[in-house]
């Protein structure tokens, strides 16, 4: 068997060679001067008309007397969205996984290449929030917690999108690093750590990527807006970094005309609100606003796009959307390259020639984050199905059919146990409040965006409960898996048992009743919908353990699948630290019955694995592959793919471990988020506190071995220094190893973290090979904020340079002075 090891530069099927040098995309004199004339020339109406998006929520109005074309622009990071088809490429958070700027290309050139085929003139993305916390629903779709990985990683991601004429939008500016109360939440974060950590990445992509849009978040920042934020829309970004490109709002992140008129927004989105002519024509007769104010906007809009060429292109052509055969190719060698390794017992993997069987929710279905991120791919390849193409009668898929009972028709309306369903009562108010509208019995609770309402109710502000009786005819453990947008709660007995009474996007949460035989049970589930989309699903079952040992008995190895989906991790809500309910349950039921399971996890980033970690010998972190993960994982699995995936977070014992924990909700209700660890979060907060997370960043194990050694320091002038050191494959196969280096401050002016990321470089390499690996630091590598000057500036003294395969092992050493 020949093992395939995915090498640098990597050569599509077009024949494109991806290096990671990379001319950006500038704005020249050229382009500002055409805009400038096109500005002198608009009326008043056609400049305002250009300053909000158009009815569909995903363009600018074109203006034909002038031969400005319309801007089309379509989410998001991971494939091109709002239900159109499209390639479904891997999440943020296994780009970031790669360690590997040119796979961070790749994405960036192969998305821009299916969006153009769609005449789609901006892409909205990359996200790029810090992951602060394991819990932000939205962690998937970014590039994990170190600000110089995330930040290398962008920058990449938007120099491929951009070379192909496609304009990139960074985004959410800034301090976003939570779902729950994303509309109105304060962020307060001290200005050094806003600025080390939270800002990195958006300087960097501005700075160096020259990208071509920012798009501002919903939250607040210091108590205003980011949307009318001039600290970040003037000061940062056109004063200090030299942004030329397009500051636009998030959906519907606008709350004034005034103040993001003044605060340097340039565009409202989805359309126009507070940004109406009206609205915005009465500002400037009271002086409020100055045309001035209008006129840069304009031109900033009208220069962006003149320096990628929409203001040239042929509106006569169609678009030709397929699913290119390249662009499959690069979501695989995407997903190979981030797929990652974390538990590896008594070599279980790669799985030889035994028979294996595959089990669980997430075996034979496309898991993915939800959502303005998701994809409407044309194919996709299941676990299920690139296992049993690579491995053929060797594997044996479980389907939970086989060992999970549905109760249906359990329910009756009431006591007497005569009428089956459920009783419905339908408010016309969020609140359950008065009389109910209507009563009616139903068979089962649900609700979905096409459900046809009771007469005299919309899709939006209702509310309903569903009560009914069932009595248990044996002992069992039933579970009960709710998904809701928006509120919703399970009453059993009088006690709420689940409370999820909230505005939120799509969320799945569970609860088990170990029920008595004979014993009758009083459910109530309520539910309410605010606006926008609405949905409500119950699924009911008990798993029959002894049905799922007797399969199991001619299994000596199982590979369980199990992960988050759309549902329970998503944007619009943050999400558990525990796996979905009862996947904890089935994995370790499992692991009592079969030596060898191999735990294989879809998720954004890290969850509780204690409930299982040392009963398994395998584990593997899938992330959200994308639509040819499938076939990843299997290669992986059978070993004609070598891992190379490291984590782009540290991954925690428990929750209580994580040194966000105390301080990622808000207290008492408030909208209000203090960001009291300051620097010391993610690594750098276990290394401050001496603890040890049950998986470090920059952690991923390999099918073979790596030594490292002759590490040398050479000055280069000012501040600047040439690191280099040897890597050597001491093991039986080909593979690459991701090499980290570390600066360490060993005297500093100020407190900093006991060391942080200041280089990388993923390294190929034969079995038995060696080689010499060069990492150039400038300046910055050594700098902090300092909050006078409020500037990074040289922190002179001594500094060790660590370097090795993760943040916690680092056995290469050397000490420097400035």
């Amino acid at each position: 068997m020949k093992l395939r090891v995915i090498t640098v530069g990597f050569i599509c099927a077009c024949g494109v060679l991806f290096s990671h040098a990379q001319t950006p995309v500038e704005i020249t004199t050229k382009d500002i001067n055409r805009a400038k004339e096109l500005v002198s020339k608009m009326t008043l109406d056609e400049k305002l008309s250009l300053i909000s998006g158009n009815d569909d929520g995903m363009s600018l109005r074109p203006i034909k007397r002038l031969g400005i074309p319309a801007l089309q622009m379509h989410d998001g990071p991971q494939g091109i969205g709002q239900g159109i088809k499209g390639i479904m490429f891997p999440c943020g958070m296994l780009t970031a996984a790669t360690w590997d700027r040119s796979m961070a290309k790749l994405v960036g050139e192969s998305l821009a290449t299916d969006f153009k085929n769609h005449n789609t003139d901006v892409i909205l993305g990359p996200g790029v929030n810090i992951y602060r916390a394991t819990l932000c629903g939205r962690n998937f779709e970014y590039f994990g917690e170190d600000p110089f990985l995330a930040s290398e990683t962008a920058k990449q991601y938007i120099l491929g999108v951009q070379s192909k004429g496609v304009i990139a939008t960074i985004k959410h500016f800034a301090a976003n690093n939570m779902e729950w109360g994303r509309m109105d939440v304060n962020s307060n974060v001290d200005l050094r750590t806003l600025n080390e950590i939270y800002l990195t990445t958006f300087r960097k992509a501005v700075k160096e990527a020259k990208v071509g849009a920012v798009m501002d978040s919903y939250n607040l920042l210091y108590g205003l807006h980011t949307t009318e934020s001039r600290y970040l829309n003037i000061d940062l970004l056109r004063k200090k970094w030299g942004f030329q490109g397009i500051v636009m709002s998030d959906w519907g992140a606008v709350h004034s005309t005034v103040a993001t008129a003044n605060g340097g927004l340039d565009l409202e989105m989805p359309n126009s609100d507070f940004w109406k002519p009206e609205k915005v024509k009465e500002a400037l007769a009271k002086g409020l606003i100055s045309e001035a104010t209008i006129n840069e906007k304009v031109q900033h809009i009208l220069q962006t796009m003149s320096a990628f060429g929409v203001l040239d292109k042929d509106e006569s052509k169609k678009a030709v959307p397929h699913e290119m055969p390249e662009l499959k190719a690069a979501a695989l060698k995407i997903a190979e390259s981030g797929i990652t390794l974390l538990k590896n017992e008594d070599d279980v993997l790669p799985i030889a020639k035994q028979k294996f069987a595959v089990i669980g929710p997430n075996a034979d279905k496309i898991a993915r984050g939800g959502g303005s991120g998701q994809v409407n791919y044309y194919s996709a390849v299941t676990p299920w199905a690139g296992i049993k193409k690579a491995f053929g009668k060797q594997a044996s898929f479980i389907s939970d059919s086989k060992y999970k009972t549905q109760l249906k028709n359990a329910f009756f309306t009431d006591a007497s146990m005569s009428h089956p369903g459920f009783k419905a009562e339908y408010f016309k108010n969020k609140n359950l409040e008065a009389e109910p509208a209507l009563t009616r019995t139903e068979e089962n609770p649900s609700i979905a965006n096409d459900t046809k309402m009771p007469e005299g109710f919309t899709n939006a502000n209702f509310s309903v409960r569903w009560s009914g009786v069932f009595k248990a005819q044996k002992d069992a453990a039933i579970n009960f898996i709710i998904t809701g947008d928006d509120g919703y709660r399970l009453i059993i007995d009088g006690k709420t048992v689940c409370n999820e009474w909230r505005d939120q996007a799509a969320k799945k949460a569970s609860y088990k009743l170990n029920a008595k035989a004979g014993k009758t049970y009083n459910v109530a589930i309520e539910y309410y919908q605010g606006t926008g989309d609405q949905k409500f699903e119950l699924d009911l079952f008990e798993y029959d353990l002894n049905k799922l040992g007797n399969i199991l008995k001619d299994f000596n190895t199982a590979v369980v699948m199990v992960g988050y989906d759309t549902d329970t991790e998503s944007e619009g809500s943050d999400r558990t630290f525990d796996l979905p309910d009862p996947q904890n349950e089935l994995i370790c039921n499992v692991a009592s019955k079969v030596k060898n399971v191999i735990v294989v996890a879809n998720s954004g980033g890290g969850f509780n694995f204690m409930p299982w970690i040392y009963n398994v010998k395998g584990v593997i972190m899938a992330w959200y592959p994308g639509q040819e993960g499938g076939t990843a994982l299997a290669n992986i699995l059978k070993g004609t793919v070598n891992p190379s995936g490291k984590l782009p977070m540290s991954i925690e014992k428990k929750w209580e471990d994580n040194p966000v924990h105390d301080n990622f909700f808000s207290k008492n209700g408030e909208k209000e988020i203090t960001y009291q660890e300051g620097l010391f979060y993610g690594y750098r907060g276990y290394d401050a506190q001496g603890k040890r997370p049950l998986f470090p960043f920059g952690f991923g194990l390999s099918y073979t071995t790596f030594s490292y050694s002759d590490i040398k320091a050479q000055p280069l002038g000012k501040n600047r220094l040439r690191v280099t050191f040897k890597v050597t494959n001491t093991g039986k196969r080909a593979g690459a190893e991701v090499a980290e280096l570390y600066v360490c401050p060993l005297k500093s002016k100020v407190v900093r973290p006991v060391k942080e990321l200041k280089g990388y470089e993923k390294v190929y390499l034969e079995k038995g090979a060696s080689k010499t690996v060069t990492i150039d630091l400038n300046e910055d590598a050594f700098s902090y904020y300092d909050v006078e000057t409020e500037d990074l500036v040289p922190d002179n003294g001594s500094f060790r340079i660590l370097v090795g395969p993760s943040s916690d092992d680092l056995s290469l050493q050397t000490d420097v002075n400035f």
